[in-house]
């Protein structure tokens, strides 16, 4: 009797589990599926969020580019050397900022110099002036053109130096062709 009770039991907490289980499964699946669709639009705010920021650290490290300088050559002379050799803030995302310099062997030597400490003096810089936790990546870059007479190809515009030849027809000067 005592063996037919355990069989039973056994047999209803077997039957309970398997239920249970099965349950379980199923609210976890549909839990799971509007997890996935809730988790996507988190995953596109948090998204736009991060490029807000970065787009802030960018704007930071521009308006306070003179103190970065300024404080890296303090940490490490290379440093603040190299950084007024035309580098420029380049872009950044959540954990890192990239500093574009116009030539390789500047690139070379940020990243390779002094066992990589001009790199890290001027990621000591970066996060001192900001307050910020950056990792700081070097590349090379064409620094974006602010002057409006180059256009988006960086050729000079049709109308670059048009008002000197105003100028020149008005006292006189004639066109050949």
């Amino acid at each position: 009797t005592t063996s037919d009770k355990t069989t039973s039991d056994k047999t209803t907490s077997d039957k309970t589990t398997s239920d249970k289980t099965t349950s379980d499964k199923t609210t976890s699946d549909e839990i799971t599926s509007d997890e996935i669709t809730s988790d996507k639009t988190t995953s596109d705010e948090t998204t736009q969020v991060y490029t807000e920021a970065a787009d802030s650290i960018v704007d930071m490290a521009i308006a306070k580019w003179a103190s970065i300088k300024t404080q890296a050559r303090k940490n490490n002379n290379k440093a603040g050397a190299l950084m007024n050799s035309g580098c420029f803030v380049k872009n950044a995302n959540d954990k890192t900022l990239v500093i574009g310099f116009k030539f390789t062997t500047h690139v070379d030597l940020v990243k390779n110099s002094d066992n990589g400490s001009v790199l890290l003096a001027i990621q000591d810089a970066v996060n001192s002036v900001l307050n910020v936790n950056l990792i700081v990546d070097v590349e090379v870059a064409e620094e974006p053109s602010n002057d409006p007479a180059i256009n988006k190809t960086g050729s000079l515009s049709d109308n670059q130096g048009q008002h000197l030849v105003d100028e020149a027809i008005k006292r006189g000067a004639k066109i050949v062709e």
